[in-house]
């Protein structure tokens, strides 16, 4: 039989991968750059889960977009900086990094553990702490995934050198 925590893991992986394909797709960031818009997004969650938990409205509000510019402030940050330095010194040198991983099987853990906490505060009504531990719990997961898509341009850019390349060869054919 499988380990059911096993494949609950898998599940949030591979969705957790399709985002980071979309978000690659769409706006040629990497799982970093995705990890540091989720960062800036925190407090704001907060705020927004605040105002959406209207029984206790401004003390809810003003509560969770405290504790969320707290918990999200220089660690997660330098946390992202010192991965993201670590994977590419990987695919420089070629070795595997003792440190890179820790810090991927850590983050990895304190975003199931965030995401465990957040998940009852959600489900009992307090939006502002609940939206704000699953905002993080994507942060951390989404750093922990062991492989790197490559920045790419964005899709307005790609659509635009398509474009011109099929203007240029309707141009260059002759009319009928």
């Amino acid at each position: 039989m499988k380990n059911p925590l096993k494949t609950i893991d898998n599940c949030v992986t591979d969705s957790v991968r399709v985002v980071l394909t979309g978000y690659n797709w769409f706006t040629g960031g990497d799982k970093y750059d995705l990890a540091r818009d989720i960062h800036a997004l925190v407090p704001l969650v907060y705020i927004i889960g605040g105002v959406i938990s209207h029984s206790s409205g401004g003390v809810s509000a003003g509560l969770g977009g405290a504790v969320g510019t707290f918990l999200s402030r220089k660690y997660p940050r330098n946390n992202i900086a010192r991965m993201e330095y670590l994977e590419g010194s990987i695919e420089e040198s070629g070795m595997l990094s003792i440190e890179l991983e820790e810090k991927r099987d850590f983050s990895k853990k304190k975003g199931y553990t965030v995401g465990t906490a957040g998940l009852p505060l959600e489900c009992f009504g307090v939006h502002s702490l609940g939206l704000g531990f699953m905002a993080m719990c994507a942060r951390e997961i989404v750093t922990s995934l062991p492989d790197n898509l490559p920045k790419r341009r964005n899709v307005f850019v790609r659509a635009k050198n398509e474009v011109t390349t099929w203007v240029k060869l309707l141009s260059q054919q002759p009319a009928l």
